[in-house]
């Protein structure tokens, strides 16, 4: 795009503009300004640049896709699907006391599938740019249709990759003062969409997810796809295409994630690492630091090997490089998301995954057990 890009993501004024999770990349892919400022000082003006969209078939896509689909399923409006809406537009509530902080809640996980404990994802911050950060939340879950059943679990703070927990209780303060979100690991039963609770020291707040059949994208026991990246050296490959971040002349950063193909490290039984993401390109704060995140663990782990999927062949024309699309596109046509991290055993199958929020003790431990293996 013509501007040289320093090794930090943009500045936001709160978690909402941080990570707009509800958006997927098959929606406009909003070119981040990439500055050495503090997180919470505003980028310059530019131009917007022009609706993108991230899927096989390109299609312009408009609005929040977990609302298109909600509307789609629910036949007659509700008081309770009205309710749901409006938490997963991440519209801040407050529907407790009265001396409750008015709390916008904004679903981060990507992809949640019935009858699997995993972890679930939510990023908390109020109307005046301050995002949640610290200490734990409590969260109950119940299907927006069907049988009341409601799960219950502690939601500790999971700082983004580069940042650090700012420890003690949940408070608001400043993005650069502790970006990240809230993680409860549940098993929701069945499928369908789930309303979020969200209750702490004067927090009363909702969002939703939707919980899936069937994972869309390689998951935990899947084989892993046995994919020809793109690396530093391959014939007829821009720099930029293997990673946004080279551009203008510059040379692709962090080698030791562009020198491996993953189909020759499952062929040779290697422990693997997959990061999925687009560092310039990316519609949050997230690729970026998870990407340098695990150019320092291939340093500290030589045992494992460590790939970096750039998402985008050509931006600007909108092509997606085949590698990632076979990572993080789902295979039913639904929407795209970035970034996403992988973990694959010798015996090529995934052993670990974390859907756009990863951190660095998170992402650090998961390595040493895989190298272990």
């Amino acid at each position: 795009m013509g501007m040289k890009h320093a090794r930090h993501h943009a500045p936001v004024s709160g978690w909402e503009e941080a990570t707009s999770p509800t958006r997927t990349i098959r929606q406009r892919a909003l070119l981040t300004t990439v500055t050495s400022r503090r997180n919470d000082e505003q980028p310059p003006e530019r131009d917007a640049p022009r609706s993108r969209t991230i899927s096989m078939r390109t299609r312009e896509h408009g609005g929040d896709p977990l609302i298109h689909q909600i509307r789609k399923f629910l036949k007659a409006p509700s008081v309770v699907v009205m309710a749901a809406l409006g938490a997963i537009a991440a519209i801040g509530l407050s529907a407790g006391p009265a001396q409750a902080k008015t709390i916008g809640a904004s679903t981060a996980s990507f992809e949640t599938i019935a009858g699997r404990a995993q972890r679930v994802t939510v990023g908390l911050s109020d109307d005046e740019g301050q995002v949640l950060a610290g200490g734990s939340v409590e969260m109950s879950f119940s299907p927006v249709l069907g049988k009341r059943t409601k799960v219950k679990a502690e939601a500790r703070f999971v700082p983004i990759a580069g940042q650090r927990d700012p420890g003690g209780k949940a408070r608001l303060g400043r993005p650069s003062q502790g970006l990240g979100v809230y993680a409860a690991t549940v098993t929701l039963p069945t499928p369908g969409f789930w309303e979020i609770k969200i209750k702490g020291p004067g927090i009363d707040a909702m969002s939703a997810v939707e919980v899936i059949a069937k994972p869309r994208v390689p998951n935990v026991g899947d084989r892993a796809p046995a994919s020809h990246n793109l690396i530093v050296g391959a014939k007829g490959a821009l720099a930029q295409s293997i990673d946004s971040r080279a551009s203008d002349g510059d040379p692709v950063p962090d080698v030791e994630l562009h020198r491996s193909v993953i189909a020759d490290v499952l062929a040779a039984h290697d422990p693997l690492v997959v990061v999925a993401s687009t560092p310039v390109y990316c519609q949050s704060q997230f690729c970026g630091p998870v990407t340098e995140s695990a150019a320092r663990l291939a340093k500290k782990y030589p045992s494992v090997k460590f790939v970096h999927l750039e998402i985008w062949k050509d931006f600007e024309k909108q092509v997606i490089n085949r590698a990632a699309a076979e990572w993080m596109l789902p295979k039913d046509g639904t929407e795209g998301h970035e970034p996403w991290v992988w973990l694959v055993g010798r015996d090529g199958k995934i052993a670990a995954r974390f859907d756009n929020v990863v951190s660095d003790a998170e992402f650090d431990a998961a390595v040493a057990n895989l190298a272990k293996g």
